[in-house]
């Protein structure tokens, strides 16, 4: 019997965001990631692939980590 708490497609385990992240771009890098508009009234949504995505990450995370005080040790 199957059990309703069990998913229906092969799981992946990861260590961390950043590496499910750079494990996804590296499979399927053309495939789009999300869609989304600017504005409601927008005619074309916006259309972003995993690698477009892994780009964006990696730019907001530096720029996370730039950004935070340097108290001798890692920031993260």
């Amino acid at each position: 019997m199957i059990n309703h708490h069990d998913p229906l497609y092969e799981t992946t385990v990861f260590e961390n965001a950043r590496v499910m992240t750079e494990n996804v771009a590296m499979r399927c890098p053309n495939r789009i990631a999300f869609i989304f508009r600017n504005r409601p009234t927008d005619p074309e949504p916006v259309q972003v692939t995993f690698r477009a995505a892994r780009d964006r990450i990696c730019a907001r995370g530096t720029a996370l980590i730039a950004t935070a005080p340097m108290t001798g040790s890692a920031p993260v």
